[in-house]
């Protein structure tokens, strides 16, 4: 099958033809697979003339073709002896800027030109697959565009983009085509020269800079505008050529990618974190507002949202640092031209291990997936994702591996066991381990893959199922840090926060730290708003908000105090019967902490309690609850105090004795309480 690129040596259309080129299959027009034997990029001669990149030239499937894309015979020449066999993705155009300048080069390319190429695909046999990009100027300047916003562009160039849609729309809805639009919003951070888009601004905000260039923003710093990354941008269209023809209506074809408000000044606050972390001196970003630009800047929607996005699983951006991070991973840190991203593994597919193996995809990674129950794996794959049926495949699919397993012994069959990944695995190759575990399987891994020439990284992660869908997690990394700033690119993609501890072993401590508090703030939690209960305060929302505001606000009363305000509100207290985050992890998390403190010789109190608490839920068959279900079991008295604390009655205030602290005797007194047991049974 041929797959023909118009605006093809474009930096979009360079990276989705090395995307395709790496899959080496699309949907054909007969809705099966077929393999790609020729990906043909076509653009300017001008263009043409300038060179192609080695990497593309050096495949034989790639033919680049110069021209006029508005000239007929030239159009009808791309997709000549194909036997309708081809899909196309048609980028070609001018940008908003160039545009407003030259309104007949905007009409003959934007407008006639698609025309040219809607009629030559006609002409075929077969309904050939179309991916169309579009652009949320066609909608013109809102506070939020969707899918179903009307068309009120205020450019010339978001005018040709409107009516562009709707001849996609009908050529399809009569049978000519199986077009598909993708309404994009702006495209950043682009490398390389700057375009002509009046929106340029938003990429040299960031290019500039860390090329070591002064740059002159023209834009008002605070202005919203809808962006995405250029991996979701090219993910997208691939993803949504693979969609079922009859996905969309006939009539409606377009789907917009979700883009995130950004302003220059978010970019810049960014990227001056960028630069303390990484060492970098950066050259002086001036100033100079220009209203014409930023006018122009103005007719665009500031943020972009999509319920067919959701509904079909569609790649989206996580966070504007990963967008800025991920540039410079790719064209500062690694100095050149990155049009596709390296395979990664992923074993364990659960709750979390699931979300984030599918940001990865949606990053622009392939993944190699790898799951017990296989059906998991082949559900979440995407077009250029692999399903493996061994350990060992995903070691020969990928130098950089993570798992994610629920429990210890799963962690100890996965990589070191018989015909597990450490068995497997070659000099360079990098395995992570996201679960929690204790610091002597952590130290077996570490051994282990050095005996192979490999690296460990134990990267606990905290943040639960939510953290892991939008890439929120916060990860804690030990290893060495060489390996960890090889493997930071992957650590970002899933973790908003990837911290490195240290050395080896470093992650998994601190993690069992944080399990510690998450288990006593959860309990906290509970009590809190049980007592908040008992007082007669019924409305959480207004208490959660003071209360994560106060002293006694944490991340647990703010997520177990949600959650049990909800299910109070509802009158649904069955709806914590069940969760992503299952109680029983956090068992086996303090079970962990446990083993620990006895080889330490130390006492945990609080931690003891909460243990105790959680074996009462345990009992009561609550292994997939979730941990805010504590309150009701304090609510009818399940969870077993250590005592009572009861007001004393007293006819007169009694004023307490003083406490001395030195003896003259025998030294400094030991006034604590006596210690409960350090080691709690499971």
């Amino acid at each position: 099958m041929r797959v023909l690129i118009t605006g093809g040596l474009g930096f979009v259309g360079k990276m989705l033809c090395s995307e395709i080129m790496n899959a080496g299959k699309l949907t054909g027009p007969n809705g099966d697979q077929q393999t790609v034997t020729e990906i043909v990029l076509f653009d300017t001669a001008d263009t043409v003339a300038a060179g192609v990149p080695d990497q593309l030239a050096a495949d034989s499937r790639v033919r680049v073709v110069g021209g006029d894309i508005s000239d007929r015979d030239t159009v009808n020449g791309l997709v000549e002896g194909c036997e309708g066999q081809i899909s196309v993705f048609h980028l070609a155009s001018v940008m908003s800027g160039q545009g407003e300048d030259d309104f007949d080069l905007c009409l003959a390319v934007n407008l006639e030109g698609s025309m040219m190429l809607l009629e030559a695909l006609r002409a075929l046999e077969g309904c050939p697959r179309i991916v169309v990009a579009g652009s949320c100027a066609a909608v013109g300047a809102c506070s939020a565009v969707d899918d179903k916003s009307k068309f009120m562009p205020q450019s010339t160039y978001g005018m040709t983009k409107a009516l562009l849609e709707m001849l996609v729309n009908d050529y399809t809805r009569r049978g000519f085509i199986d077009g598909r639009t993708v309404r994009l919003p702006t495209i950043i951070v682009r490398p390389g020269l700057a375009n002509t888009a009046a929106t340029g601004a938003f990429s040299e905000v960031i290019r500039g800079p860390l090329a070591e260039q002064e740059v002159t923003i023209q834009v008002d710093p605070y202005l919203g505008h809808a962006c995405c990354s250029y991996y979701t941008a090219v993910a997208f269209m691939i993803a949504l050529h693979e969609l079922p023809t009859n996905a969309l209506p006939m009539h409606d074809r377009t789907m917009q990618i979700s883009g995130m408000r950004v302003t220059v000044h978010d970019l810049m606050v960014i990227l001056n974190n960028l630069a303390e972390i990484e060492g970098l001196k950066l050259p002086e970003i001036n100033m100079e507002f220009d209203p014409e630009i930023s006018s122009r800047c103005g007719t665009l929607p500031t943020e972009a949202e999509s319920d067919r996005t959701r509904e079909f699983g569609m790649p989206m951006d996580t966070s504007l640092e990963q967008i800025v991070w991920t540039y410079y991973y790719d064209f500062v840190k690694c100095s050149g031209e990155v049009y596709s991203r390296p395979p990664v593994g992923f074993v364990g597919l659960g709750n979390m291990g699931a979300p984030m193996a599918s940001n990865l995809g949606r990053n622009g990674f392939p993944v190699v997936l790898y799951n017990r129950t296989k059906s998991k794996a082949k559900a979440l794959a995407r077009f250029d994702d692999r399903v493996a049926a061994t350990y060992r495949e995903v070691a020969e699919g990928a130098k950089i591996i993570c798992t994610c397993l629920p429990t210890e012994a799963e962690v100890d069959s996965a990589i070191l066991g018989t015909g597990g990944l450490v068995e497997y695995l070659t000099p360079g190759s990098i395995l992570i381990d996201h679960s929690t575990v204790s610091p002597a399987t952590t130290m077996r891994c570490h051994a282990a893959c050095l005996a192979q020439g490999a690296s460990f990284l134990d990267a606990p992660i905290s943040g639960g199922p939510e953290g892991a869908r939008t890439g929120m997690l916060t990860t804690m990394v030990g290893g060495d840090e060489e390996v960890f700033k090889q493997a930071y690119e992957v650590l970002k993609t899933t973790g908003k926060h990837v911290v490195y501890m240290g050395g080896p072993g470093t992650g998994t401590a601190t993690n069992l730290v944080n399990q510690s508090l998450v288990a006593v703030n959860n309990m906290g939690a509970c009590e809190a708003m049980l007592l908040a209960q008992r007082l007669g305060l019924s409305d959480s929302k207004t208490l959660l908000g003071l209360l994560n505001k106060s002293w006694g606000g944490s991340s647990m009363m703010e997520r177990s105090g949600g959650l049990i305000g909800e299910a109070e509100e509802s009158y649904q207290p069955s709806r914590l019967n069940q969760s992503g985050a299952p109680l029983r992890n956090l068992a086996k998390d303090l079970n962990i902490i446990g083993g620990v403190l006895e080889g330490l010789e130390m006492e945990l109190p609080t931690t003891a309690v909460s243990a105790h608490a959680l074996d009462a839920a345990m009992d009561k068959g609550l292994h997939d609850a979730d941990m805010a279900v504590m309150y009701y079991l304090m609510q009818d008295g399940t969870v077993p105090a250590p005592r009572q604390i009861k007001q004393p009655v007293r006819k007169e205030i009694v004023p307490m004795p003083v406490m001395p602290t030195h003896s003259p005797f025998r030294g400094p007194l030991d006034v604590r309480p006596p210690s409960p047991p350090h080691r709690w049974q499971r």
